[in-house]
């Protein structure tokens, strides 16, 4: 929930941060009126406006350890 309140800008103890089924709620909302995809466009869109490209891929974590032989 920590991290919920960080992205929504909500002061941990000083705001109430929306429960699970708050959330869920505004998802479902989101997808009925496909306003998730808008946004993405929206937001896609203003992004290549100022050159930004965002790729999807995957990161490795490459960490070389020793093992025993």
């Amino acid at each position: 929930m920590e991290s919920m309140g960080r992205f929504v800008g909500v002061g941990l103890g000083n705001e109430p941060v929306s429960d699970d089924t708050t959330i869920r709620k505004f998802r479902s909302f989101l997808e009925v009126y496909f306003l998730g995809e808008r946004a993405f466009r929206e937001i896609n869109a203003h992004l290549e406006s100022r050159k930004i490209r965002l790729f999807r891929g995957t990161t490795i974590d490459a960490t070389i350890v020793k093992a025993r032989a």
